[in-house]
Parts: structure tokens; sequence; C-alpha cells
């Protein structure tokens, strides 16, 4: 393994589907050495669901573990992710909708600047 990077690394990614997420090509292969063979990916609560990060063809790609947590975040086709390493093999995630905005779950006060949650979800 690699030496971590000495800031976050970030990229996007725009949903195509909920079985596996390829990652961008151009960050895996910057940061080939030093990604995990198993992630973490963590939402703004703080909640985190383990992946296995697969080397398919020359991608990598979030394989088990990231159905659940598409079901669990109810992501959908055309959203927009955002994801932040900053080395070891914890992911932070952010979530887009087709709105622009970013989605935050009803369920966690932790995530939301505002005093009201809102259900994005069900937009």
């Amino acid at each position: 393994m690699g030496r971590s990077p000495k800031m976050k690394a970030s990229f996007f990614q725009i949903l195509i589907n909920t079985l596996s997420l390829r990652l961008c090509r151009n960050f895996a292969r910057k940061y080939r050495e030093i990604l995990p063979e198993n992630a973490e990916l963590r939402i703004c609560s703080g909640e985190t669901w383990d992946v296995e990060l697969t080397q398919i063809d020359g991608d990598h790609y979030f394989t088990a573990g990231w159905s659940k947590f598409a079901g669990d975040l109810e992501l959908r086709p055309t959203d927009f992710l955002v994801f932040t390493f900053g080395g070891g093999s914890t992911f932070d995630v952010s979530v887009y909708g087709n709105d622009c905005c970013e989605k935050k779950p009803l369920y966690h006060d932790s995530c939301s600047s505002d005093e009201q949650a809102y259900d994005f979800f069900r937009l």
C-alpha cells in the first residue's frame, strides 16, 4: 500500500444503476496504489456501509455492499454522488438529486443544517 494523499481527494459520479458503481477512471488511476480492497462509505450522519472495491477490466467498482448502500439511501439513476477520500478505507459520500440540491435523509437530524429535515427520498 502506498502513501496517503496529502489532502483529501474527491471525484463525482452520476449514478447509472444500483448494482455497482464505477469509480472515476482518472481518480482510480491516480490513487490505485492506495485504494483499499474493502472500503467504508460514510454519509453526513456518520452512518457507514462496508463495500468491496473490485477491479474489473482495468476499472475500479464498488461492488459487494453497494446495492445495500444504494437501497438504504433510496438512490435513483441520475443522482449525482460526490466521494471524498482521505486515504485509509473511508469515502465520505454526498448525494445530490435531479433538483441539484443535496439529499439528506429525513431520519438523520445531524445531516440537516436547518431546523427542519426534508424527506428528499419522496421528491
